[in-house]
């Protein structure tokens, strides 16, 4: 199996077992959300890190260039996101149907706790009303693991490149 599709798979339902376990275990309504997020980045960045590193040590030798492993980590990338954008709508539109409303409520509490109006609130939600559906969710998802993904592909591929030095020379 290609590296980009086996660490794009096990990207893909590593996350999607982190959603189906936070929310059966209910911590994604915690009041905590960096545990949540601090949790969650670890599952692309660990299979961006092992599917860079396996493609230079097992395929090249010991050796990657920097935008090899910028691409393979894109490669990866997309293969999960592909796969989780699908999970997420179905998750949001049949599994976990409340998550939006909870959302929501946490979003007004929130601009309460600010000191805002009735009035700046109402604008304010109805500024996130489009993304307050299960594909606005869903688009924000894919579009916000897509940037994660290209952020950690930059980091993960400054790490691990290792030119070959009969390359360069």
């Amino acid at each position: 199996m290609k590296i980009y599709l086996k660490y794009g798979l096990y990207y893909a339902l590593g996350s999607i077992l982190w959603a189906l376990i936070s929310y059966v275990l209910g911590i994604e309504r915690m009041e905590n959300g960096n545990l949540i997020t601090l949790i969650s980045i670890v599952i692309p960045i660990s299979c961006i890190y092992l599917g860079i590193k396996e493609k230079r040590d097992k395929e090249n030798n010991g050796f990657i260039t920097y935008s090899k492993a910028f691409n393979l980590g894109l490669s990866i990338t997309a293969v999960a996101i592909v796969i989780s954008t699908v999970f997420t709508y179905f998750h949001i539109k049949y599994i976990n149907t409340g998550l939006i409303e909870f959302v929501k409520n946490k979003q007004y509490i929130k601009m309460q706790e600010q000191g805002m109006d009735e009035l700046a609130i109402e604008q304010g939600l109805s500024f996130s009303e489009p993304f307050m559906t299960p594909i606005g969710f869903t688009l924000t998802s894919f579009v916000m693991s897509f940037l994660v993904g290209i952020i950690i592909s930059l980091i993960v591929a400054a790490i691990l490149k290792r030119p070959d030095p009969q390359e360069i020379s």
